[in-house]
């Protein structure tokens, strides 16, 4: 029996939660993330989004934390982070 898989991928440009970022990621936010839920991928692939540097090399990914951060598939995670990027 074959298996479904969706998957989805998405070029963000620059998704970050800078101030000076037009449109802001408020702006964004109420447009991109009907799209991913409507969607109900599988796997999700998220293309330029912008990390913030901490302290001993460790990246978070704000943005994109608070993009997804009321999706059905990344609701019971705490950082939306841990699951769906690979950091180089």
């Amino acid at each position: 029996m074959p298996i479904k898989l969706r998957i989805a991928t998405f070029n963000l440009m620059n998704l970050d939660d800078r101030r000076d970022r037009i449109p802001s990621l408020e702006e964004r936010i109420p447009i991109l993330r009907p799209q991913l839920v409507r969607l109900d991928a599988d796997i999700l692939c998220l293309q330029e989004v912008c990390g913030q540097h901490e302290r001993g090399g460790r990246m978070r990914l704000d943005a994109m934390n608070r993009l997804l951060e009321c999706t059905r598939r990344f609701a019971d995670s705490t950082n939306a982070a841990d699951v769906c990027a690979l950091m180089p």
